[in-house]
């Protein structure tokens, strides 16, 4: 009996020497998306509001992004509605470091390129970084609003527990915890999963209001091994948020194309390689370097409406002067989307 009990507790010391802390899980799942340096994507998202029996797709947009450092470059263009098939661009640290460029490609509205201390997060709100995919419960087309430690590694927290258990057939490290302080009212499950380069593959996150109704919001994650460098990303994402039990929102981005850490034509940052419409009004800070879009280049020179290829400007104001007024109009059709965000922030810690 003696031996026996000697035995099970070096098995038992064994067990927990194995075992990996909470932080080294979280550090690994931060790692396996800090590891990507260059990313080119091509997403396909579709948005549904579903009230129960009445699911009704709102939105589809297929997404472009490059990454590359701290560059990053997100064109969207809509499959249906008002603006289909009219793509908008947002770029950050493009032209040079600490500017961005915003544009869209319906004729007679104005492009901006300016210091990004100048543009707000809803105006940049397509430059969305890649390595945030499946990190938030929040939809793809807002994870401009989010960040890589918002869940993973979040601070205002309890303490975690953790635990083993199998997810879609693979072993997962499952975290629990709730945040939120004082109150701690959201609780939040994570899924790691080590075979699958050690990814975050769902994330739960669930309140409960004072009047016992429970609002939900889940994000999962289908992961494959990209062949174009040998990167664990995921294919699919989807997320809802459920309303006692019930869902209310969709969301589901299929990656289409994906190359992970592969040189990227240094034009695709600039305004050349954003292949503006010829004519588009460029503004700038100083009104002096703004102009209009010909050859490649911005023309400064007093242009001349009666050629057909020019556009006159939209009434904008100088970006050092305040709001961009244009870009507000562009984002007129997300408005009701941010009202969603606005909620959904509720969570953040």
């Amino acid at each position: 009996m003696t031996k026996v009990l000697v035995a099970l507790t070096l098995l038992t010391a064994t067990q927990i020497a194995d075992s990996p802390s909470v932080a080294s899980i979280e550090q690994s799942a931060l790692d396996a998306r800090l590891h990507i340096k260059t990313a080119t994507l091509k997403l396909n998202v579709k948005s549904w509001l579903a009230p129960p029996g009445k699911e009704k797709m709102t939105n589809e947009t297929v997404y472009s992004i490059w990454l590359d450092g701290n560059k990053l470059r997100g064109d969207a263009t809509p499959s249906s509605g008002p603006k289909a098939h009219h793509r908008t661009t947002a770029c950050e640290n493009c032209e040079k470091d600490g500017w961005g460029i915003l544009y869209f490609s319906q004729k007679s509205v104005a492009a901006t390129c300016a210091p990004l201390a100048q543009m707000s997060a809803l105006q940049m709100k397509d430059a969305i970084n890649p390595r945030l995919a499946g990190y938030d419960a929040v939809p793809f087309r807002i994870l401009r609003l989010s960040r890589l430690d918002k869940v993973i590694n979040q601070t205002a927290r309890t303490e975690p527990s953790m635990k083993r258990e199998a997810y879609g057939g693979k072993e997962c490290w499952v975290l629990r915890f709730a945040i939120k302080p004082p109150e701690y009212k959201t609780s939040v499950t994570v899924w790691v999963s080590p075979s699958e380069g050690s990814n975050v593959v769902r994330i739960e996150m669930s309140e409960t209001s004072s009047s016992g109704a429970k609002t939900e919001w889940i994000v999962s994650s289908e992961l494959a091994l990209w062949p174009t460098g040998q990167v664990w990303y995921p294919k699919k994402i989807i997320f809802e948020e459920l309303k006692k039990g019930v869902a209310v929102q969709r969301d589901v981005a299929e990656v289409v194309e994906a190359a992970f850490n592969q040189p990227i034509d240094p034009a695709i940052f600039t305004l050349a390689g954003v292949e503006m419409r010829e004519g588009t009004y460029i503004q700038k800070p100083k009104d002096s370097e703004s102009g209009f879009w010909r050859d490649n280049k911005i023309d400064t020179s007093k242009p001349s409406f009666a050629d057909s290829t020019l556009s006159p400007p939209v009434a904008i104001n100088p970006p050092q002067e305040g709001t961009n007024y244009w870009l507000m109009g562009v984002c007129v059709a997300s408005a009701l989307g941010a009202v969603a965000i606005i909620v959904l922030r509720r969570r953040k810690a």
